[in-house]
This record gives C-alpha cells, structure tokens and sequence, in this order.
C-alpha cells in the first residue's frame, strides 16, 4: 500500500498547487503570519487518536515541474497572504490537509470560487494528454464534479476529483485503482480556506472530513478575532 500512498500524496499536492495557486510571480504578500495563525496543528485535533503529521516541504529546488501549474488561477495579485499546512494521517494512504490565501476584499474571493470549474477542466484536457504519466503509473479518466455536502464558513463548494491510476511494474497492486480527492472550499470574511482529503479505492470518510473543516474554520475565526486582516 506504500505506493499507492505516496502516488496519492503526489497527485494531491499537484492538484492543490492548481487549486490554490501561489505562483512565483505573485506580489509581496504582507498577511502571511496571520495565514500561518489559521493552520491547524496537532494539538487541535481530537485526542486519543493517532495522527500523525507531516510538514510541507520547505524547498521545492528538487521537485518535478508540475503539469498542472498551466491551470493557476489569474487573480495572484489579489492574494495578500497564504499559508500552505502539511498532510494529517492516520490510516493507510489517506491524508487530509488544510491551506490558507487571504485575498483583499470579499469579491476577489467569490471571483475566485467561481473560477474552480474552469481550473478543473483544464486539469482535466492535461491529464487526457498523458501530462502526469510517468515511469511509476499512468492515469486517466479525470473528473471533477460538484458534491452535495454540509456547508461551512460564510459560504463554502465541496468537489470530487476521480482518477483512474494504473502502476508499471506492481504486480501485487490491483490495475487500475482509483484515487480520490476531496476538496472542500471554505469562504470566512475575505479568506479562502481549502480543506484536501485524498485517499485510494474509495473516497476519504466524509464525516472525518466535516470534523476536520469545522475545527479549521474554527481556528480561522479565532485568529481573525485576535488580530483583523489589516491590523499590522
């Protein structure tokens, strides 16, 4: 099951790079450590349980050009802060993670929000062309659908991403295999908050996921009740 972990783990962060964009063009961004007081830690989740926590990378110097960096939303001027959470496991190959972009007004969000099923489509005509296949597995079959969820924060989209994988050289795999991402974005004021669970066969469990987005939105309202988006 390693593999299909760690071609999860890829998968998702390429995803998450189109979803939340943050390109090296983007201007100064003066609100990131108020981003950074909005990422769950270890410490805010349930106790009793098992999770573990891996931190994003702090350099991304050795890591292949991302396919999907061709779908990055066009509004980067409009985000004025971000902070990026590392992946919270417990079980197997599924992961679940938290992001943060503050964007400088209301609008910019929604215009944001609005834009999620053109990048979706985009992703969707580069996996279609083999953008992603490697010497590890090749994928097909790309979906992105809108699902019925609970809803969150001043407003919030729930997504389902399908793709179908199937491992060169894994003969104790089954082939092809599915993996699954489930994206919840959560609109709090003037931030963007994006909750990721990928998981392989069948998709993350939907009432984990919910506890998850709750206890963010949570943290979210908490720091922007001690220190208000400006208040520098």
């Amino acid at each position: 099951m390693r593999i299909l972990g760690l071609l999860a783990s890829v998968l998702a962060a390429m995803l998450l790079t189109a979803a939340c964009g943050g390109g090296d063009d983007a201007p100064e961004q003066t609100e990131n450590d108020l981003a950074e007081a909005m990422l769950l830690v270890l410490g805010d989740l349930p106790a009793g349980e098992e999770w573990e926590y891996e931190p994003p990378s702090d350099s991304d110097e050795d890591d292949e050009p991302n396919p999907f960096d061709q779908c990055d939303r066009d509004n980067e001027d409009s985000i004025i802060g971000t902070a990026d959470g590392g992946d919270f496991s417990r079980r197997g190959a599924s992961e679940i993670s938290q992001d943060i972009r503050i964007f400088d007004s209301v609008d910019s969000l929604a215009q944001d929000l609005d834009d999620i099923e053109d990048r979706g489509d985009c992703m969707a005509d580069l996996v279609s062309d083999g953008a992603l296949d490697t010497d590890l597995a090749t994928y097909a079959d790309f979906r992105m659908d809108r699902v019925e969820y609970r809803q969150f924060g001043d407003d919030s989209r729930t997504y389902r991403i399908e793709m179908t994988a199937t491992l060169i050289d894994e003969p104790n795999v089954p082939d092809p295999f599915k993996i699954y991402l489930d994206e919840i974005f959560v609109e709090i004021d003037t931030v963007g908050m994006l909750i990721s669970a990928s998981d392989v066969f069948e998709p993350y469990d939907e009432d984990e996921v919910g506890r998850i987005a709750a206890m963010g939105e949570e943290k979210v309202r908490a720091a922007l009740a001690n220190d208000p988006i400006g208040n520098d």
